[in-house]
């Protein structure tokens, strides 16, 4: 088998697309709140009893700014490498898939090469 039959993608429509990218967006506020209970359910069935066991003065608004700090982090970790690298690989995407800029973009290329043939 040829590693192109493999990667050989497939557009299944804008509709799909746009509900991929709406579904992925609207993940972000589920996942914030997801993270929200989980984490106040595990301070308080599990991590309270052990954490207050070795330090006594640990408490619950101090656990949710360690948690907030942690997301900050990945938020700067984020921003600073995945960002850039999925930017990267949309453009080339978006370049490669049924994108009107790039039809727009052969057709400024085909008239400015016969602009230049004129002026020649």
């Amino acid at each position: 088998m040829k590693l192109t039959a493999i990667t050989k993608q497939y557009n299944l429509g804008v509709r799909f697309g746009a509900l991929r990218i709406l579904v992925g967006q609207v993940m972000f506020y589920v996942s914030m709140a997801n993270f929200v209970m989980i984490s106040v359910v595990a301070y308080d069935t599990t991590l309270r009893a052990v954490i207050q066991a070795h330090f006594p003065w640990f408490n619950f608004p101090l656990f949710i700014g360690i948690m907030a700090f942690l997301v900050l982090v990945a938020m700067v970790l984020e921003y600073k490498f995945v960002v850039p690298s999925t930017t990267s690989y949309g453009n080339v995407m978006w370049y490669r898939h049924q994108n009107p800029a790039k039809a727009d973009l052969e057709l400024i290329l085909k008239k400015l090469e016969e602009l230049e043939a004129k002026i020649k």
